[in-house]
């Protein structure tokens, strides 16, 4: 009868061994996700680029929009890696200014890859505007170009292009 008794015992004591193993790797990795998540390149000196002057209305709901007097196309922009969005208003100011409606999008964590349809319905919200542009830096341009290959091949396409900034040097 002892036999029959310690297997169950150490049966259970197995289970419990890979159920606390698996808890605490898991508590390992999600903290060491968010302490990498937590340290970013942080923006600084862009607050002239934040603000509505006589050629661009800023507006800063979740995204930050750039919108022009008359606009002639749109652009929505994702951001690189682990950087602030707030770090490409310059760039999103000075194309607004070309007559370019320019929305920012905020990402989780700083990451594309977890926003990567943050750019779906957009267009369809603008409707006065026919030519749309997504495109990013690095890691978002990545993720734009997935979202436009991952829409259907049969749906009407609401963008026209792709843009990946890559390492692009952008000058006045």
């Amino acid at each position: 009868m002892t036999t029959s008794s310690a297997k169950p015992k150490k049966k259970h004591k197995v289970w419990q061994i890979i159920l606390v193993s698996g808890s605490a790797f898991f508590v390992v990795v999600a903290s060491s996700f968010l302490i990498y998540a937590a340290f970013y390149y942080h923006a600084s000196d862009v607050s002239s680029s934040l603000k509505s002057d006589d050629q661009v209305t800023v507006k800063q709901e979740g995204n930050i929009s750039f919108i022009p007097e008359n606009p002639k196309a749109g652009f929505v922009f994702y951001p690189g890696a682990k950087v602030e969005e707030k770090a490409y208003a310059p760039l999103c100011h000075s194309l607004a200014e070309k007559g370019v409606y320019t929305i920012l999008i905020k990402m989780p964590f700083h990451l594309a890859f977890f926003g990567i349809h943050k750019a779906q319905g957009i267009p369809e919200d603008h409707k006065e505007i026919t030519s749309w542009y997504l495109g990013g830096h690095s890691l978002g341009g990545a993720m734009a170009a997935s979202f436009i290959v991952a829409q259907s091949p049969f749906a009407d396409f609401s963008f026209r292009r792709g843009i990946n900034l890559g390492e692009v040097v952008f000058r006045s």
